[in-house]
């Protein structure tokens, strides 16, 4: 419930989040340098489904977590060291 509300709370200011990252496309941020990253967070935000879509999309990608373990977690250790130079 908790980690649903956070996201529903962070989707509300979406339009600021995605404007803000796209200020920063420019600083030499490794994980933030191209369009794509920010169509990666439009997509993670849901920005064009409703609430309740978003929501349901949220909790699927947490039932996936769950499914795939270990590889989850290899995956985002895989990107932070990639991202670490």
């Amino acid at each position: 419930d908790t980690c649903c509300q956070a996201y529903l709370s962070l989707r509300s200011h979406s339009r600021l989040l995605i404007t803000l990252f796209s200020l920063m496309l420019l600083t030499g941020i490794p994980e933030l340098s191209a369009e794509d990253d920010i169509h990666y967070l439009r997509e993670a935000l849901q920005e064009d489904q409703n609430e309740a879509e978003a929501k349901e999309h949220f909790l699927q990608q947490i039932a996936e977590c769950e499914k795939l373990g270990w590889t989850v977690q290899t995956n985002w250790w895989i990107h932070m060291m990639a991202g670490i130079k």
